[in-house]
C-alpha cells in the first residue's frame, strides 16, 4: 500500500495516526486479559478486524475509481479473505 500511495503521491500520515490510536485502544483492552480470556478476546477482535477489512477490500475492487487502487485492492482481497477464513476457524475452536 505504501509504494501505490507513493505512486499516487497520497500521504497515508493521517490514516496511520488514526490507525495508531484503534491500534492502542485494542491493546489496553486485551492488555487487560490474560489465558484463554485473551486469546477469545483478540480472536473476536481478529475476526471483526478482517471482515471489516473484506468489505471495503471488496468494495474498493469493485467501485474505487483510481484503476490501480481498484486493481491491487482486487489483488489483495483473497489474500485477505483467506486470513480471515483462518481467524474464524481459530475463534470457533476457541468458543468450544
Amino acid at each position: 500500500m505504501k509504494q501505490l500511495a507513493s505512486k499516487k503521491v497520497v500521504d497515508l500520515t493521517k490514516e496511520t495516526d488514526s490507525a495508531a490510536k484503534k491500534t492502542q485502544k485494542a491493546s489496553d483492552k486485551l492488555g487487560k486479559e490474560s489465558g484463554d480470556a485473551f486469546d477469545k478476546a483478540y480472536m473476536s477482535m481478529m475476526v471483526k478486524d478482517h471482515e471489516k477489512d473484506v468489505k471495503e477490500f471488496e468494495e474498493a475492487s469493485k467501485n474505487a475509481d483510481d484503476a490501480d487502487l481498484k486493481a491491487w485492492a482486487g489483488k489483495t482481497l483473497p489474500t485477505l479473505q483467506h486470513h480471515l477464513e483462518m481467524a474464524k476457524d481459530i475463534d470457533g475452536k476457541l468458543k468450544k
